[in-house]
């Protein structure tokens, strides 16, 4: 009954309950006169309480039956009411008179529900029904100035409420209109803000990413430090938005906690080396490291928390540690503290230090800039996921904040050693996220299309140091010219281009589209709202990202993006049969490993590791082939797949994709051909491969040093 009142249009079921409550409460003190020995009269005004709680009861039936608003619903209580009321003052007298306080509830109960025209409608019942008492009744009669005065009284008080009401009502409108050109001015801030920041913030990515000297590097350090620190100043405001509009809402997924510590901390550390502190990030060992819960947020309040501690830490350090509370039954409730060795917080401040715009060093001295929103946006985060922030005690001096949260523990298989059967991750780590994503996701022709000049440069050259072909385009108009001419792998749209947006350029090319194979789209924006983000959903991106734009971001988006996009089946895929033989590994590939000034120590280890991991990937097929495991057969294709690219073997990742699309039936038949296949056509691209680290290792060697040839791949 409750879930089905809940979602009501109106309040008219409270009304109808208090009518109930009312009608219990006459009851009771009807009773009560009788059991004093009143005499008979009481059994009249028993009688009319008696079939106004079933009307009572038939008007709440009615309610449950058909919830919907209904004025006669409403007319019908306020007259059985009123005529209920009035009646029974005529048969009791005296010891009815306390009833008058009834009538002023019910007018007040239906003037606050219903609005100002009930109010007066049930003020002139009121005074009717009341006045009929007095007309009719010989106590009242008998007391001609009281009720003289309560008659007007009737009138009055509903009459001043309604002035009230009224007064209320405008304020109400004015702060809600002043609380949406508020909304309106951030969003429009935060775009005008975005836009310049992902120029700034790009660009200084890009220049940290070159061979620089020590002033230059310290130079764009700077830059970079100083752009996100603003960007965590717009992004405080517009949480603190969100909060006030009520409109967070928690988006749970697996997350792996210590790639949340590892972005934290590369987040932050370039700030605090700015300060010269030590910023130290630990786990406890018995923490669990595969999680389920909103990343997002966790990630957040981290930021807020560590980012205050290095902002109010002049000198010495600034840790955060991770350890369990209680865990069991698959769920675990972590802490998460952050101690600093800075100005510390005095008592005086403890109580108010949650509170909006609330800072420690305020006035127009402070030394210490910000917002005063980063605790309180950390605490409303946490108790949305059950969780709690608070300030603990720290003994060394400083400040110590921590962070109570639950999460739900994944099952996650340990993947044992390599060569034990098992297949492998295709996981290769780099520090430079250029290296990273060319080692992972081929060559792509991407179009971008921004109404902003410096946006579409900073993406520009951002994919093409990731190894993409770029066509750009300044509006909506000339995206659809682009992508009509065809040949487009990838489009990355801005959301709010001026005529056709980015959104509309979506809708038009899923009809374009439709039947065939379909570009995946990435919208960018500067509006970091929620709404902006389903908006691009609903419209079919794959992927909703944020300026300004953070270049690791932007390319592990595009090699998920593609992941998806190369699992997603195809309606005119080709038979695994009809693949030709391998071609060569890309020698390009290679070439820009070795380019990337890494070493020809890691060119070696990287090749090596690959073909190890991939040979364990065509062991794995065999085995899940015997076991005709056919699940397990497509995930080590999958596997194999993405190791062999990273190497630049795209025939080879080619085929592993249409095993992957490949039916139960024809694996049954040919799983034992594929796996003798793939595996002699991975010897070849294996030796393929040494030999061409082997000569690009004594094209990069000095004529010195031509007779030993650097490392060599491991040859087993």
């Amino acid at each position: 009954m409750r879930a089905r009142l809940s979602g009501r249009p109106d309040s008219e079921h409270g009304q109808a309950l208090v009518r109930l409550v009312i009608a219990f409460l006459i009851l009771s003190y009807l009773g009560w006169l009788r059991l004093r020995g009143q005499g008979a009269w009481i059994d009249a005004p028993l009688a009319v309480m008696a079939g106004e709680a079933v009307i009572a009861a038939a008007i709440m039936g009615a309610i449950l039956l058909r919830p919907g608003v209904s004025h006669v619903r409403r007319w019908v209580g306020m007259v059985t009411d009123y005529a209920t009321l009035a009646t029974l003052m005529l048969l009791g007298g005296a010891e009815m008179a306390p009833l008058y306080v009834i009538i002023l509830w019910v007018t007040i109960g239906n003037g606050m529900r219903y609005g100002r025209n009930y109010l007066r409608s049930a003020s002139g019942l009121a005074a009717v029904s009341f006045l009929a008492v007095i007309l009719f009744s010989d106590y009242w009669q008998q007391q001609p100035h009281l009720a003289a005065g309560l008659l007007i009284g009737a009138v009055a008080v509903p009459m001043y409420l309604s002035s009230l009401l009224h007064d209320l009502h405008r304020a109400t409108a004015e702060a809600k209109r002043a609380n949406e050109a508020k909304s309106r001015f951030l969003a429009s801030m935060s775009h005008e803000f975005r836009s310049p920041l992902n120029g700034i913030i790009g660009m200084a990515e890009l220049l940290r990413s070159m061979k620089l000297d020590a002033e230059q590097r310290e130079c764009a350090e700077v830059i970079h430090t100083s752009a996100h620190s603003l960007l965590l100043l717009v992004d405080d405001v517009l949480d603190i938005s969100a909060i006030e509009a009520g409109k967070l809402s928690r988006k749970d997924a697996d997350f792996e906690l210590p790639e949340v510590l590892r972005r934290v901390r590369q987040m932050l550390q370039p700030q605090a080396e700015a300060k010269s502190l030590r910023l130290s990030v630990e786990q406890d060992e018995d923490v669990p490291s595969s999680l389920h819960g909103d990343g997002a947020y966790l990630t957040q309040i981290l930021l807020n928390l560590v980012h205050n501690a290095i902002k109010f830490t002049p000198a010495g350090s600034v840790s955060l540690r991770v350890s369990l509370l209680e865990g069991g039954e698959g769920r675990a409730r972590l802490r998460f503290s952050v101690r600093d060795t800075g100005i510390g917080i005095p008592d005086e401040h403890k109580q108010r230090i949650f509170q909006a715009f609330e800072q420690v060093d305020s006035g127009p001295s402070r030394r210490f800039g910000g917002t005063g929103l980063g605790t309180t946006i950390a605490q409303t985060l946490a108790r949305l996921m059950g969780g709690e922030v608070a300030l603990g005690d720290n003994p060394g001096g400083g400040s110590h904040f921590w962070a109570d949260v639950p999460f739900e523990v994944r099952a996650v298989e340990v993947e044992p050693e390599p060569g034990t059967g098992h297949r492998h991750s295709n996981v290769v780590s780099f520090d430079d996220p250029f290296v990273r994503h060319r080692a992972r996701v081929r060559g792509l022709r991407i179009l971008v299309a921004d109404d902003q000049h410096a946006n579409r440069r900073v993406l520009v050259r951002i994919l093409e140091k990731a190894g993409h072909a770029v066509v750009t385009a300044t509006n909506g108009d000339e995206a659809l010219d682009r992508l009509e001419d065809g040949g487009i792998d990838l489009a990355i749209l801005d959301m709010h281009m001026p005529q056709v947006s980015g959104i509309d350029v979506i809708k038009h090319l899923r009809f374009m589209q439709a039947g065939g194979p379909r570009t995946p789209v990435i919208v960018l924006s500067a509006d970091a709202t929620p709404q902006a983000s389903e908006q691009a959903g609903a419209a079919g991106a794959r992927a909703f990202l944020t300026k300004p734009v953070v270049v690791g971001k932007l390319l592990e988006t595009i090699a998920e993006t593609v992941r998806a996009q190369d699992q997603a089946p195809q309606e005119a895929a080709r038979p695994v049969d009809d693949l030709v033989q391998p071609a060569p590994a890309h020698s390009e590939l290679l070439e820009e490993l070795a380019e990337m000034g890494l070493g020809d120590e890691f060119l070696v280890s990287f090749v090596d590791q690959c073909l190890k991991d991939a040979a364990s990937c065509v062991v794995n097929l065999g085995e899940a082939g015997r076991r005709r495991d056919w699940g397990e057969f497509r995930d080590a294709a999958h596997a194999l797949k993405g190791i062999v690219q990273n190497l630049g073997a795209w025939t080879i990742a080619e085929r592993c994709q249409h095993i992957m699309r490949a039916g139960d039936d024809f694996l049954g038949r040919e799983h034992g051909r594929l796996v003798d296949e793939l595996g002699t056509q991975l010897h070849v691209t294996a030796q393929q491969s040494k030999r061409e680290v082997e000569r690009i290792l004594r094209s990069h060697a000095s004529p010195g040093d031509a007779g030993h040839g650097g490392p060599r791949p491991d040859a087993s």
